[in-house]
């Protein structure tokens, strides 16, 4: 089953525009999450994004570990590329350069996932 995580921060007002095009022109990760030996742990099914003035929500959706995920979405150049160009328009500084930094970043920021409801769900 699918789960959902999602992380939050600002940019600098007046500079929407250009951050909406950057996540627009952004390359795509790759779906499949492995494990050190190449082993598939899980998938990332989703990104999406959403902005409200100048706050930022990235909702992820995933099959597998929220660990596993951090660590995929660390390593993967396309999202490297699109962190090193939103630095330039954050409100407030942060250093996703190393897998390490962009997973203390990712923690520090995630957003609690109070409920997820899906259509075929039965309450019990």
């Amino acid at each position: 089953m699918a789960d959902f995580a999602a992380v939050t921060w600002t940019v600098r007002s007046g500079t929407e525009s250009e951050v909406q095009r950057l996540f627009r022109e952004s390359g795509r990760p790759g779906h499949d999450i492995l494990d050190a030996e190449g082993n598939q742990v899980g998938k990332l099914l989703s990104t999406v994004v959403f902005m409200h003035g100048n706050r930022v929500v990235r909702v992820l959706e995933f099959e597998g570990s929220l660990p596993d995920v951090m660590r995929h979405m660390a390593q993967q150049p396309e999202l490297q590329a699109l962190e090193k160009e939103l630095d330039q328009y954050l409100e407030v500084k942060r250093d996703t350069s190393t897998p390490e930094k962009f997973r203390e970043y990712f923690i520090n920021s995630i957003m609690t996932n109070v409920i997820t409801r899906r259509r075929d769900d039965v309450d019990v």
